[in-house]
C-alpha cells in the first residue's frame, strides 16, 4: 500500500510540474514576442534616421550603394516584424477558435438539457397547477408537486439566462475573431507588398553595383 501510495504522490508531482512549466511557458510566450518586436522597432527607427541623413547629403555612388544598403536591411526589419506580427494574430486566432468551440458544446449542452426539462415539464402536467391539483392525491402531495414545479422554473429561469449570456459571448468571440482575421490578412498583403519592394531594390542594388565595376 505505501508504494501506491508513494508511485500516486510521484504522479501528482510530476502533472503538477507539467502544469506549472506550461503555464509559465504560456505566460512568457506574449512578452517574448512584444519584445522582440520592440528591439525590431527601435532597429527600424535608427535606421530610418540613418536614411534620412543619407538623403540630404551629396550624392555620390558610394552614397547611393550606403543609402539603397541601409533601405533594404530597413525593408528586411520592416518584413520581420510583420511576421512577428502576423504570428501573434495566428495564436490568438487559434485562442478565440477554441473558446467559440468551447462555448459552442456548451451552448448545445444546455439546449439540450432545456429541451429535457420542458419535456418532462409538459409530459407531468404543464406549468398549469389545476393539473397538478387534478392529479394529486391530498393537499400535501399537491402542495409537494406544486413546490417542484416551482423549483424546476426557477433552474428553467437560471439556465435560459445563462444561454442568453453564453449566446452573446458566443456572439462576441465571433465578432472579434472576423476582426483578427481581416487585421491578419491585412498584415499579409502589406507583407507581400514589403517582399517586392524589397525585390526591386535588390535589383537596383545590383544595377549599381554593375556600374561601380565598369567604372
Amino acid at each position: 500500500p505505501s508504494g501506491g501510495i508513494w508511485k500516486t504522490s510521484c504522479v501528482r508531482q510530476n502533472i503538477a510540474s507539467y502544469l506549472l512549466v506550461l503555464i509559465l511557458f504560456l505566460a512568457t510566450v506574449g512578452p517574448v514576442r512584444s519584445d522582440q518586436v520592440g528591439d525590431l522597432q527601435k532597429q527600424i527607427n535608427d535606421l530610418e534616421s540613418k536614411i534620412s541623413a543619407a538623403q540630404t547629403q551629396e550624392k555620390t555612388l558610394s552614397s547611393q550603394i550606403a543609402l539603397i544598403n541601409n533601405q533594404i536591411a530597413l525593408k528586411k526589419l520592416q518584413i520581420e516584424t510583420l511576421k512577428v506580427k502576423i504570428s501573434e494574430l495566428g495564436d490568438k486566432i487559434a485562442g478565440i477558435t477554441q473558446k467559440i468551440n468551447s462555448i459552442g458544446q456548451s451552448l448545445e449542452k444546455n439546449s439540450l438539457i432545456l429541451v429535457h426539462r420542458v419535456e418532462k415539464t409538459y409530459i407531468e402536467g404543464g406549468t398549469d397547477p389545476l393539473f397538478y391539483l387534478l392529479g394529486s392525491n391530498d393537499f400535501k402531495d399537491f402542495t409537494i408537486r406544486l413546490e417542484h414545479l416551482q423549483i424546476a422554473q426557477k433552474k428553467d429561469k437560471i439556465l435560459m439566462e445563462q444561454m442568453a449570456l453564453t449566446k452573446k459571448n458566443y456572439g462576441d468571440q465571433k465578432t472579434d475573431l472576423q476582426a483578427v482575421k481581416t487585421e491578419q490578412e491585412q498584415l499579409v498583403v502589406q507583407l507581400n507588398k514589403l517582399n517586392e519592394d524589397l525585390a526591386r531594390q535588390n535589383s537596383e542594388k545590383e544595377s549599381l553595383l554593375k556600374v561601380t565595376k565598369n567604372d
